[in-house]
């Protein structure tokens, strides 16, 4: 049996209920399901769910990983703040080998 490898997705471009929820405006770049129902802006993800999120890379590969909202972070991209794009970012976390 092997260890589903969670990862910490820190979500921008969402409204901050309150720090344990959030409103999803715009689930861009990644698309947002909760098992096997897609994320819709405006719907609310808590902190502990676990969504898939399905990411395209730069080689137009497309991975869906499983990803654990840890972190309920207010950022709201602005036109200004589209080239950084580091705003939006999975991070890994509890991948350590042992």
């Amino acid at each position: 049996m092997d260890d589903k490898q969670y990862r910490t997705l820190v979500v921008a471009m969402h409204f901050k209920i309150d720090e344990n929820k959030m409103m999803v405006i715009n689930p861009e770049p990644y698309t947002w399901t909760i098992g096997k129902k897609a994320l819709k802006p405006g719907e609310v993800v808590e902190k502990g769910d676990i969504v898939f999120a399905k990411v395209k890379h730069r080689n137009n590969k497309i991975t869906c990983k499983p990803v654990l909202v840890i972190n309920v972070t207010q950022e709201l991209i602005t036109e200004d703040s589209k080239k950084h794009r580091d705003i939006t970012r999975l991070i890994e976390k509890g991948n350590k080998k042992k």
